[in-house]
């Protein structure tokens, strides 16, 4: 089993996040290839092959992300943080920072903006009216809510996201699940995609070149294709 902190788990949670949009976007790349053109994959088993790999490695790569998750989750439950006078599990104060201070945050700011909004059209109006160029009277606005209170309430959001962010650094680095090690590793798998994603991409090119000569008539597109790629071409069994 291999030792990860909880910083190196939550690392590895968002690389395999990055490796699963890949691995599916290969997939999609495999699904399909012309019946005249070579297999560009010839060499590693074969697109069918390959892709038959890929969503084996996908539902193995999910399930790994479950267990890590699943691992720092009971982590989280098991210690506990205090902020100020009040003290919750690890787990709770992550669920706080993601969900409840993430939409307090967005509130706060819209409320701000909106009242100062409210109030620059006022001066605004005021303004064309002191000079006799606007609306026939003054113009003046109400504020239901406590300004001061508000300014009061984001410095406190502030400070506690802050200050969480601090205790949260650093029980991350300390904590540490068990998990059994990834082979190949992330940097290895990534090393192969992008390779046999380059050969993809190559003969896609390769496949709107024959079409464009194809739609605008010209005869040049068998001699591109003995010129370019000559015996070991991308054809399987086209005549010249």
């Amino acid at each position: 089993m291999a030792t990860l902190t909880l910083t190196e788990a939550f690392a590895e949670i968002a690389a395999i996040d990055r490796h699963l949009a890949r691995k599916r976007h290969l997939l999609h790349l495999l699904a399909i290839r012309p019946g005249y053109l070579r297999d560009p994959l010839a060499s590693a088993g074969g697109l069918a092959a390959v892709a038959a790999q890929q969503q084996a490695a996908i539902e193995a790569l999910e399930e790994r992300w479950i267990v890590i998750r699943r691992a720092v989750r009971a982590v989280a439950q098991s210690v506990t943080i205090t902020l100020g006078a009040e003290t919750r599990p690890m787990a709770d104060w992550l669920e706080w920072r993601r969900k409840v201070a993430y939409e307090q945050r967005k509130c706060l700011r819209t409320l701000r903006e909106q009242i100062d909004d409210a109030w620059r059209e006022a001066r605004a109006a005021n303004a064309a009216y002191a000079e006799g160029d606007g609306p026939d009277h003054a113009f003046g606005i109400l504020v239901n809510l406590n300004e001061q209170e508000l300014a009061r309430q984001t410095e406190l959001l502030e400070e506690a996201i802050s200050g969480l962010e601090g205790q949260l650094s650093l029980k991350s680095a300390t904590l540490t699940i068990e998990i059994a090690p990834l082979t190949p590793s992330l940097s290895e798998q990534d090393a192969l995609l992008t390779e046999w994603q380059a050969r993809l991409k190559a003969q896609a090119a390769f496949v709107v070149e024959i079409n464009r000569y194809r739609y605008v008539g010209e005869e040049p597109v068998l001699a591109i294709s003995r010129d370019r790629y000559a015996d070991d071409g991308p054809f399987e069994d086209l005549e010249f």
